[in-house]
């Protein structure tokens, strides 16, 4: 056999290892493809839909009365302190 021969002939060989690696991958492709799409359905039939049943209301501290109260408090507080501080 020449050079040129096995060459050709070792050439032939990896084309076909190749050929079967990339044939392995798609078939790993293709199931993960599959399990992903398979996972997707159970997620939609496992979720709810969540609808309140009853009235629903902030809660106090997100009131805007109270907001504005700690502001005053806030102001009365640092107006304090101001006071302390001239009396030492």
């Amino acid at each position: 056999m020449s050079p040129q021969e096995s060459t050709i002939k070792i050439l032939q060989n990896r084309v076909k290892q190749l050929e079967s690696y990339l044939h392995l991958a798609l078939q790993v492709l293709n199931e993960i493809e599959k399990d992903s799409q398979d996972l997707d359905l159970e997620v939609q039939n496992q979720s709810t839909d969540i609808a309140p049943t009853g009235k629903v209301e902030l809660p106090i501290f997100l009131n805007a009365r109270t907001w504005k109260h700690d502001v005053e408090i806030a102001k009365f507080n640092d107006s304090q302190d101001r006071l302390i501080a001239k009396a030492s």
